[in-house]
């Protein structure tokens, strides 16, 4: 059975959006939204009462990590940098991650989605360039400087070309 929880409508306050563009939900059915329009991240609970938010720039793409303890936010746009950013669930910055804005190998432009994998191999898809690029981790990097592994829901296995 499904029940309809609702949101509030377009617009600017907290609870209301521009452009819900990303949607996460935790074991605990707590729901994150990249709301696009309004550069921000917001949180809700599972009967849907606003919690709070991240302002964030232009969030694409949202993923847990697997143990649930921090929300991995991809964005970027036209006019914006591209990166991937890692927060609390609470809202508290961590890290950030990107590279210089661009489609040729080694660049980032608009990130669009993105996923970990449990080594640390980032994937991203972006809006410019049409590309789907993966970044390994340099060798001797700490565990502590990585990001993900991501939970199963949020995991998005690379295609085999087998």
């Amino acid at each position: 059975e499904f029940r309809r929880v609702l949101f509030r409508s377009k617009g600017r306050a907290p609870g209301e959006f521009q452009t819900p563009h990303s949607v996460e939900v935790d074991s605990k059915g707590n729901v994150y939204v990249g709301d696009r329009g309004n550069y921000r991240i917001q949180f809700f609970d599972k009967n849907g009462a606003w919690k709070g938010g991240i302002e964030a720039v232009y969030p694409n793409a949202l993923a847990l990590s697997k143990d649930e303890r921090f929300l991995y936010v991809g964005q970027g746009g036209s006019n914006f940098r591209s990166e991937v950013r890692k927060y609390t669930v609470d809202g508290r910055f961590v890290q950030a991650w990107s590279r210089p804005r661009g489609v040729r190998p080694g660049e980032l432009w608009s990130i669009h989605d993105f996923t970990i994998d449990s080594e640390g191999n980032m994937y991203f898809g972006q809006a410019y360039g049409s590309g789907a690029w993966k970044y390994r981790p340099k060798r001797g990097v700490p565990p502590s400087m990585l990001f993900g592994p991501l939970q199963k829901n949020s995991f998005r296995a690379p295609l085999s070309t087998k």
